[in-house]
Protein backbone atom coordinates (compact mmCIF):
# COMPACT_ATOMS: atom_id res chain seq x y z
CA UNK A 1 0.00 0.00 0.00
CA UNK A 2 1.08 3.52 -0.60
CA UNK A 3 1.73 5.93 2.18
CA UNK A 4 -1.18 8.40 2.67
CA UNK A 5 1.24 11.27 3.20
CA UNK A 6 3.04 10.54 -0.08
CA UNK A 7 -0.30 10.34 -1.89
CA UNK A 8 -1.38 13.69 -0.42
CA UNK A 9 1.91 15.31 -1.44
CA UNK A 10 1.56 13.94 -4.99
CA UNK A 11 -1.97 15.37 -5.20
CA UNK A 12 -0.83 18.77 -3.95
CA UNK A 13 2.09 18.66 -6.37
CA UNK A 14 -0.28 18.02 -9.29
CA UNK A 15 -2.49 20.95 -8.30
CA UNK A 16 0.56 23.15 -7.81
CA UNK A 17 1.80 22.33 -11.31
CA UNK A 18 -1.65 23.10 -12.72
CA UNK A 19 -1.79 26.40 -10.84
CA UNK A 20 1.67 27.35 -12.09
CA UNK A 21 0.58 26.71 -15.70
CA UNK A 22 -2.65 28.70 -15.39
CA UNK A 23 -1.43 31.52 -17.63
CA UNK A 24 -0.56 29.13 -20.45
CA UNK A 25 -3.85 27.25 -20.07
CA UNK A 26 -5.94 30.43 -20.05
CA UNK A 27 -3.97 31.90 -22.94
CA UNK A 28 -4.37 28.74 -25.01
CA UNK A 29 -8.12 28.67 -24.38
CA UNK A 30 -8.53 32.30 -25.34
CA UNK A 31 -6.44 31.75 -28.48
CA UNK A 32 -8.74 28.90 -29.56
CA UNK A 33 -11.82 31.07 -28.98
CA UNK A 34 -10.31 34.01 -30.89
CA UNK A 35 -9.24 31.87 -33.85
CA UNK A 36 -12.64 30.18 -34.06
CA UNK A 37 -14.41 33.56 -33.85
CA UNK A 38 -12.29 34.86 -36.73
CA UNK A 39 -13.19 31.82 -38.86
CA UNK A 40 -16.91 32.15 -38.05
CA UNK A 41 -16.91 35.91 -38.66
CA UNK A 42 -14.94 35.75 -41.88
CA UNK A 43 -16.59 32.86 -43.70
CA UNK A 44 -20.00 32.19 -45.19
CA UNK A 45 -22.13 29.70 -43.27
CA UNK A 46 -22.38 26.42 -45.19
CA UNK A 47 -25.58 24.38 -45.54
CA UNK A 48 -26.41 22.63 -42.24
CA UNK A 49 -26.65 19.12 -43.74
CA UNK A 50 -23.29 19.08 -45.51
CA UNK A 51 -20.11 17.65 -44.03
CA UNK A 52 -18.63 21.14 -44.00
CA UNK A 53 -21.69 22.33 -42.10
CA UNK A 54 -21.05 19.74 -39.39
CA UNK A 55 -17.45 20.86 -39.01
CA UNK A 56 -18.64 24.47 -38.98
CA UNK A 57 -20.98 23.70 -36.05
CA UNK A 58 -17.98 22.59 -33.99
CA UNK A 59 -16.10 25.77 -34.91
CA UNK A 60 -19.17 27.87 -33.95
CA UNK A 61 -19.29 26.08 -30.61
CA UNK A 62 -15.58 26.78 -30.04
CA UNK A 63 -16.09 30.47 -30.87
CA UNK A 64 -18.86 30.73 -28.27
CA UNK A 65 -21.38 31.85 -30.89
CA UNK A 66 -24.80 31.18 -29.41
CA UNK A 67 -28.38 32.29 -29.88
CA UNK A 68 -29.19 35.10 -32.27
CA UNK A 69 -25.51 35.90 -32.81
CA UNK A 70 -25.11 33.06 -35.29
CA UNK A 71 -26.16 32.62 -38.88
CA UNK A 72 -28.04 29.40 -39.63
CA UNK A 73 -26.99 29.01 -43.25
CA UNK A 74 -30.59 28.49 -44.34
CA UNK A 75 -31.98 31.14 -46.68
CA UNK A 76 -35.26 32.52 -45.41
CA UNK A 77 -37.55 33.97 -48.02
CA UNK A 78 -39.99 36.61 -46.91
CA UNK A 79 -43.66 35.88 -47.35
CA UNK A 80 -45.36 37.86 -50.15
CA UNK A 81 -47.64 39.69 -47.73
CA UNK A 82 -44.61 41.03 -45.91
CA UNK A 83 -43.16 42.43 -49.12
CA UNK A 84 -46.38 44.16 -50.20
CA UNK A 85 -47.02 47.68 -49.00
CA UNK A 86 -50.57 47.96 -47.77
CA UNK A 87 -52.12 51.39 -47.84
CA UNK A 88 -55.55 52.29 -46.64
CA UNK A 89 -57.58 55.23 -47.84
CA UNK A 90 -58.45 57.71 -45.08
CA UNK A 91 -62.15 57.83 -44.24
Amino acid sequence: MSDPITTAVDTVSWWTNLWDARDQILGGGLAVIAAAAMVVGGTKTPAPGSWLGKIYRVIEWASLTFGKAKDTGVKVEAAPEVLEVKTEEPK
